[in-house]
């Protein structure tokens, strides 16, 4: 199989599909989305075709879908929280790096 090699032309649409889709207060699942939104591009390269419109345009449809994927997930995990009364605290800087700890640590 041939090695496949993005286009030129997809340069610089990380950023573009990160700012137009996800605040920047959510980074974390701004970033989650962009490399999923490539991950799927990469797996589905072979149903890519070239009719006239960019690149961009196919990625920015992966990335619109995977956006509504992840509020949709983001809506029911709230209501579960909601229903079982549970709170959620915010993660400090401390906490996220003892988190990484851990995770080094495994």
């Amino acid at each position: 199989m041939p090695v496949w090699r993005a286009p030129a032309t997809t340069s610089g649409w990380a950023e573009r599909i990160s700012s137009a889709l996800v605040p920047p207060s959510i980074t974390v699942a701004s970033l989650d989305l962009v490399a999923e939104t490539f991950a799927i591009a990469y797996r589905k390269r072979h149903r890519y075709r070239d009719r006239g419109r960019t690149v961009g345009a196919w990625l920015y449809g992966i990335a619109v879908r995977e956006l509504a994927t992840y509020r949709c997930r983001q809506r029911v995990e709230l209501r579960a929280c909601q229903r079982l009364a549970v709170t959620v605290p915010p993660l400090d800087d401390t906490s996220l790096e003892r988190i990484e700890e851990l995770v080094d640590a495994a």
